[in-house]
């Protein structure tokens, strides 16, 4: 009896180390979607378009967040820190981004799950200092580059 509990145990361990190992999701090329200011937000009800440029490197992302600016400009933010992991992805981009004549700090922080080609998930834009919540999806449009 005691053999079967030892080996019962093992096999758990096994296999949940073989979830740990397993590969993270593919993100890399371009990404196109919306996002949608949550309700409780003051944008709440409006709709922008999100592109993402991504490239990756095992679990680490790289790339860009490209969001709708005033007058319909596109602001291109850099990604700083990016996670792929075996179902979800995470990331968070910042820097300055020029506004007409106004030089801003955009921060963008996006998790997402990958499920049929479609990443969705929750966001937050901060535009100095000023946040706002939203939800996202996005799909892919065009596979990562090739070098």
């Amino acid at each position: 009896m005691k053999t079967r509990k030892t080996a019962a145990i093992a096999a758990m361990f096994l296999l949940g180390g073989c979830a740990v190992l397993a590969p993270p999701i593919e993100v890399a090329g371009t990404w196109i979607g919306d996002l949608a200011w949550v309700a409780g937000d003051p944008l709440a009800g409006f709709e922008e378009p999100l592109s993402l440029i991504l490239e990756q490197t095992g679990s680490e992302v790289t790339g860009s967040v490209i969001l709708q600016g005033p007058s319909a400009t596109s602001l291109t933010v850099p990604v700083e820190t990016g996670n792929a992991g075996r179902r979800s992805m995470d990331l968070r981009a910042a820097g300055p981004v020029t506004v007409g004549s106004q030089v801003v700090s955009i921060t963008v922080t996006l998790v997402g799950e990958l499920e049929e080609g479609l990443l969705t998930g929750t966001g937050t834009r901060i535009v100095n200092g000023d946040a706002h919540d939203f939800e996202w999806s996005a799909r892919r449009t065009a596979p990562p580059a090739t070098p």
